[in-house]
């Protein structure tokens, strides 16, 4: 994840590939699923499977 931009959005990237620009934790888990994951199941604040740049991920956000 992106640090957030001018209007708020994060740009989203999976293997190298911009998937696009999310604006709140939906759009992100979105963008998980497409990428091959379980939406369910995904931790937005596990920093295996996300890497967060700038602001870092809150658990107050999911």
């Amino acid at each position: 994840m992106a640090p957030p931009s001018l209007s708020g959005g994060r740009q989203v990237r999976a293997d190298g590939e911009i998937l696009g620009v999310g604006y709140d934790v939906r759009d992100l888990l979105e963008f998980c699923r497409r990428a091959g994951l379980n939406r369910d199941d995904t931790d937005l604040c596990d920093r295996a499977l996300i890497e967060w740049r700038g602001e870092s991920c809150s658990r107050s956000k999911q």
